[in-house]
Formats: structure tokens, sequence, C-alpha cells
């Protein structure tokens, strides 16, 4: 908090309930200091992996007086940047990172150490002599940090319901960030669902002024690392960047596996996990602890493939086979988890690993990341192949969208709900003018179903500023751009701090980023499946019989869960009454797309549990705000 205004300035008043509201994220320690004087308080909750003794208590002041900081994360070179100070003639009191960042901060300042460090954090430092506070955001988004000028004062926490606990503010919800959450299934930075309240940009030092003025300076671009990775293409052939990939992740990995306690890994048995896996298992010392879980619904169940490698490599591997009402059961705390509004179904499995893995580990690798950097994701060649056909049909487009929509009301009419989804996705198709407005659609579930909505026009998209070499390579960019810290990174770290379980992701360590941009498409993709150089890589350790298979996801049968075991509860939050007290969707609309789901017309599984999600948050998720 930092603040002019003498009503904020006793933190007696308020900062340890807010603190105590994120104890999940630091079970071990926790700390407050503050300048009544300078109207600045700071407060922190360990999570202790490196030196584990006081000697890492937070917030932390330099030596020489100037800085004090509170940080989340790691920066996993830290033994290298603590050399350097040492020949400087620093001298430090911890073994910690923590130290490390913050004696660096004071000799070099806050640009230039952020830009040596490679790791995931956010951090808060406190320059006393300019009474100015930096904000900062590790590159690709790992861990979340919010911040806003509410009511005289900045605010800045890691999670919003510390921001709620405290007395006397009251947000109010960003009904245009409801339609963006509607389109997407979360909310992409810089926004949050309140209007007073932000989320930082990776890769960027926010600059906080007591009076309420600020500036913002990218440190490092992930559309830059794409424009550099064009103009300086990898030369090599398959083996050539196999090798250099291996090189690249087995000292990522080597960093990220540090810790004075207990590290495991994430294991799916797909090719992201079982490369990070095998390459950790590859240096020594003990065997890896991996973790894994199963369904009891075979469409969704990928255990059996997480065992196999497991068995390979020689893991100590934990698997647990979940039964539905276990994960029936974490449902009604994913408002609370996530904070905001949170649309992805795999939170529940993701959730469920993490509590299994936290039963024997502190720390736990994942293999998030390799779809959006070496093309994955199924959707690109469907999407690609799509734009392709319409290309050749050009000329007939106008006539082919206007026959597809006529298409898609007739199905509406004879309550032929399959066909209508069929008319409605051509119809879009045909409609876009460019490939970015058709990759927006993808991502939007309402793209045709504004009706469903009682809120004002939402925040606009802005797809265009990415520039990447064709649709495959301009997907890639927008997903790692939005879809990457705005899904999978906010899933992955919400799920696994609720429990005190750091996670770590070698794949987007930033060096990796750089050069995965240097490729060419045809070292990541072949039109028909991507990933080619992470296969060349992992059938050095595991055979591709192992892995070579369609991906499969991280999911649950949510759509049959809401039409039984969780029939009651999607009852009472779609009811009309319910639906009219929250007042964000259209009632009628709502119930309607309802009842044909209910009754196996059609799946509409995405869209109801984004509905769901959303009520669930407004009505018990702690919604402190205003609408």
């Amino acid at each position: 908090m930092l603040t002019p205004k003498s009503e904020w300035l006793n933190p007696a008043d308020w900062i340890d309930g807010a603190l105590e509201k994120m104890s999940h994220r630091g079970p071990d320690d926790a700390g407050v200091w503050c300048d009544s004087e300078k109207g600045i308080a700071l407060g922190h909750r360990r999570l202790s992996i490196f030196d584990l003794s006081p000697a890492g208590h937070q917030p932390m002041h330099s030596r020489d007086g100037r800085w004090v900081m509170v940080y989340n994360g790691e920066v996993y070179n830290w033994r290298d940047l603590r050399r350097e100070l040492e020949e400087k003639g620093v001298a430090f009191h911890s073994n910690s990172d923590t130290e490390v960042l913050l004696e660096s901060v004071a000799l070099h300042g806050v640009d230039a150490t952020v830009r040596k460090c490679v790791g995931m954090f956010a951090f808060a430092a406190w320059d006393r002599v300019n009474k100015v506070l930096y904000l900062v955001r590790d590159r690709m988004g790992e861990k979340p940090l919010y911040y806003g000028w509410h009511q005289g004062a900045w605010w800045a926490a890691s999670e919003l319901k510390s921001l709620r606990a405290v007395p006397g503010l009251n947000f109010e919800i960003d009904r245009r960030a409801i339609r963006l959450f509607m389109r997407r299934g979360y909310i992409p930075a810089p926004y949050s669902i309140y209007r007073s309240i932000q989320k930082l940009t990776p890769g960027v030092i926010a600059v906080l002024q007591p009076d309420g003025t600020s500036e913002f300076r990218p440190y490092w671009s992930f559309a830059e690392a794409v424009r550099a990775g064009r103009e300086t293409p990898f030369r090599g052939g398959e083996d050539d960047a196999a090798a250099e990939l291996e090189t690249l992740l087995l000292d990522a990995v080597r960093g990220q596996r540090e810790a004075d306690v207990p590290v495991g890994a994430f294991l799916s048995g797909g090719i992201d996990s079982s490369s990070v896996t095998a390459l950790m298992q590859s240096l020594g010392g003990s065997n890896v602890k991996t973790f894994s879980i199963g369904f009891h619904e075979k469409s969704f169940d990928e255990s059996h493939y997480a065992r196999e490698v497991a068995s390979h490599l020689h893991t100590d591997h934990t698997e647990l086979i979940v039964s539905p009402s276990e994960a029936w059961n974490v449902i009604p705390e994913l408002a609370s988890i996530y904070d905001e509004p949170f649309a992805d179904s795999s939170a529940v499995p993701t959730v469920l690993v993490c509590r299994l893995a936290k039963q024997k580990v502190t720390v736990a690798l994942s293999g998030d990341g390799g779809d959006e950097l070496f093309g994955g994701y199924s959707r690109y060649r469907v999407l690609e192949r799509a734009w392709n056909a319409r290309k050749r049909y050009l000329p007939l487009a106008r006539a082919a969208s206007f026959a597809f929509k006529c298409g898609e009301g007739c199905a509406n009419v004879l309550n032929l709900a399959g066909w209508s989804e069929r008319f409605r996705w051509r119809k879009h198709l045909y409609a876009s003018n460019s490939y970015q407005s058709l990759y927006h659609g993808q991502f939007n579930e309402f793209y045709a179903s504004d009706a469903l909505l009682d809120s004002p026009p939402g925040i606009e998209d802005d797809w265009n500023s990415i520039e990447a070499e064709g649709p495959v390579h301009f997907a890639m960019a927008c997903d790692s751009l939005q879809y990457l810290p705005g899904d999978i990174l906010v899933k992955v770290d919400r799920a696994a701090m609720s429990c005190s379980l750091e996670t770590r992701i070698p794949l987007l360590d930033h060096r990796i980023v750089e050069w995965a941009w240097t490729l060419p498409l045809s070292l990541k993709y072949d039109g028909a499946s991507g990933k080619k150089i992470l296969k060349r890589l992992l059938a050095r350790y595991v055979p591709a019989s192992m892995f070579e298979r369609p991906k499969q996801g991280f999911g649950v049968p949510v759509g049959e869960w809401i039409r039984t075991a969780l029939l009651d509860w999607t009852e009472e939050l779609l009811s009309e009454s319910a639906l009219k007290q929250t007042g964000v969707f259209s009632p009628a609309a709502v119930r309607s797309l309802w009842m044909r789901h209910k009754s196996g017309q059609v799946d509409f599984s995405n869209r109801i549990w984004s509905i769901l999600m959303l009520q669930d948050w407004l009505t018990h998720g702690g919604s402190a705000g205003t609408y």
C-alpha cells in the first residue's frame, strides 16, 4: 500500500487480515513493515524454498538501508548473480535469492537487475530515498500481481482476496470485463474483474508515485522476441535443433530443480511433462518424484500413459485415480481459489494433482508451455485448413456466409441444435475477413450469442498488433501472449498455491522462448501435428510408442456432470431467480440454452460452464464489489 492519506497509515487496522487471506501462498512466515510518515506499508507471507532460517524473512531491507522489498517467486540464476555481487564487495547474511535480488537492485537499480534475472517472480521494492514504489512481474507471467489506485492510495497484492479483506475498500465490478470473460473463459491482463484494479502485464516495471502518477516500463517483450527470432532464424536441421533444445532445457531444469525442500514433477505421460521429467531424471541424484491423477471415465483418463513413462524412466511415481465425488467436491472451491471468474474446467484435475504432489514435495516442475512454443494444439491445423479452404472460395465467401446464416436460422426453428452449431461456425468462417478475426471467433464462445448477456459492450480484443509469419505462427503468438498467461499459468499458480505448492515451468525459461521463435515452422509443425523438435528430443529418452498419440488434454466431463451429479448445483445457479439476482445474463436466453443441453439435444458444456463459473463467483466467490 502507498498513499499520502493519513487514514490509511496504521497498518495494524487491516494488514494482518489482508495477509491472512493469502496464508496459503506463504504458510511458513509472515512479516509487516511500514513507514507512517511516508504512507507506505509492505506485508509478506513466506513459502520457504531457499534458506529456511529466519534470515530469509521479508519484508527485507538492503544493507544500505535505501530499499525495502517483498518478493514472490524464484530467481534461478541467483547463485551466479551472487558471485558477481560478491566480486564487487557485497556481503550477504543469508543464503536466499531474495537477498541477492535486493542487493542487486541496491547496486544496479531495478531495470538492470531484472534484465539479468532468469526466473519467475513478482515483487514490490520501495525506494526510501526517492519515495517511489516499483512493481515488477516476470517475463511470461508465471507469478500474479494485481495493482490499482483506489480511494487515494496505491494497492498491490498477489491475489484479489487480500485486497478485498481491507476494510473500507469496495470495488466496482467491471461489466466490460464480464463480456471479455465470456469470450475467453478468463480475464486477460491488464484487466481484472474490478474497474479500479488491474493485472500488471508480464515483462513490465511499474513505477508508482504517492500522488497517484505512474510510469510503466517494459524490460522484456514477447513481441520483440518474435521479431528478433524472425530476423535471426535457426539455420540447422532437425538433429541440430533437437541438440540445441536439449542443451537449453537441461540448463533450465538443472536450475529449477534446486531448492532446500523436496522437489518433484507432474507427469501426464504427454510429450511436454515427459520431456521435463526425462531430463530431470537424467541429471542424477535420487529418483524424481512424479505425480499423476486419473479418472474412472476412460475418455478422460491418461494415467496409464504416465505410469508407462514413469516405469521406463524409473521415477518414484505416485498415482491417484480420482472418484467422481472427489472431483465434484473441488468445484464449490473454485471461485475462492481463483478469485476471479475462471472457466477452464481443467482447473479441477489441476487442483487435485497439486494436492497429491504437496503430500510429498514443496516444489513441482510442470511441462506447460510446449503447445504454445512448438505448435501442439490441434486447433492450429484445424483453423489453418479451414482458412485455406475459405481462401479457395473467396469470391463466394459473402454468399456462403449468408447461406450458412439462413441454415442456422432454419436449424434453430427446427430445434436441430447440432446443425445450428455447424452452420454457426461456417457462417463465422466465411464472414471473417482476416485470419485474426477467425482466430478470435475460435475463442469466443458467445460470438453469435450476445443475447445471453445483459451488459454493455465489452473490451475489444487487440489481435492485429501481433506480427507473426503465417496463420499457425500467428495463433501460437496469440496463445503465448494471452491464453498462456491468462489461462494456463493462472490455472497452475492458483491451484498449486492454494495448497502451498510452488510450481516451476522449465519450458518457459525466457531463453528457450526466444530460441523457439528462431525456429522455422517446419521444425515445429508438419501440417498434421506439432512439437516435432520436442518429440525428436524426447525419443532420446523414451520410446516413441509411449508418446506418439493424439493430444487428449487434461479435462473432466463437466457436460455430463452438470446433467447428473451436479444437477442440483447447476439448477440453483441457473434458476430464473438466481440469474435475475446477479443481473448479468438474460434469464430467458440462459434458461433456453440450459434446457437444450440438459435434454441431451446438444453439448453446450463450455458455454454453460462459463455461465456457471461467473454465477458461482458472483454468488459465493467473495464478490465484494458493486455493479
